[in-house]
């Protein structure tokens, strides 16, 4: 019984040695993967502002880089979100690296339909995470966040008071002015803006179009103008404008009379 104990406490010995060094290595080499975030690029592309994330992961150590996933968010007011993704890699080979290129969408007709978005700058924050798996058994996972800057596409919106004057004995003109600047860097501000001026009865008196098309940090001065009868004049009940595009209508505001 002798020489079987004596070789089992050789296998325990051996198989903590293994086990030791194993870790010990594992330790080491996790303490060498190298993860950089470069600077996110963004573009506009079919009403969406594509930011593309690019990232390198280096495998310094002696074991394989497994289930790397990359999540990313971007936040908006109150950290509500506003677009997510998710991009998962295949695996890095000791002393390899890897190029990633990890890609979220935000919808910017979805974001446009908010007014703080439409007429107010603000920042979105961009967090985004790596978690993997090393030598199959030491999980790994860290974040970075940065700050995006919006711009409002109508920022500083200014719309003056409908102003009134006797055209005929019939009829009478109206001429309302309108401002604003464009502040959105991802695309010009294209679209129409539209005026009502409705009775009491909630109908439409007169109404007149603006077309829109304004590029970044260029400010757009205009006015509505047209006619209306003039029996009509005391009747006025409100005035609405409407923002439209391609793809939504936003509306109305309501200007005093």
């Amino acid at each position: 019984m002798k020489v079987p104990l004596k070789a089992l406490s050789w296998v325990v010995r051996f198989f903590w040695i293994f086990t030791i060094a194993f870790v010990i290595t594992c330790a080491y080499s996790a303490t060498c993967v190298k993860v950089d975030f470069s600077e996110p690029h963004s573009s506009f592309e079919a009403n969406c502002v594509l930011v593309t994330w690019p990232m390198e992961i280096a495998n310094e150590g002696y074991y394989d880089i497994t289930d790397l996933t990359l999540n990313t968010q971007i936040l908006g007011d109150g950290g509500v979100e506003l677009a997510s993704s998710q991009t998962t890699a295949g695996t890095i080979s000791p002393q390899q690296q890897a190029e990633i290129l990890h890609n979220i969408s935000l919808c910017v007709n979805e974001m446009l339909v908010q007014e703080q978005y439409l007429f107010n700058d603000s920042d979105l924050t961009l967090y985004s995470s790596a978690s993997l798996d090393y030598a199959g058994i030491i999980p790994f996972e860290l974040g970075t966040n940065m700050t995006i800057p919006w711009g409002a596409p109508l920022f500083n919106l200014s719309v003056s008071n409908p102003q009134y004057s006797q055209f005929n004995t019939s009829h009478v003109q109206f001429m309302v002015p309108i401002s604003f600047q464009n502040h959105c860097p991802y695309f010009n501000t294209s679209g129409t803006l539209r005026l009502e001026i409705l009775n009491t009865l909630g109908q439409a008196e007169a109404v007149d179009r603006l077309p829109v098309h304004v590029q970044y940090m260029e400010d757009f001065n205009g006015s509505f103008s047209g006619f209306f009868q003039l029996s009509v004049a005391s009747g006025v009940d409100s005035v609405r404008l409407f923002w439209e595009t391609a793809d939504f209508t936003y509306g109305p505001w309501v200007i005093e009379k």
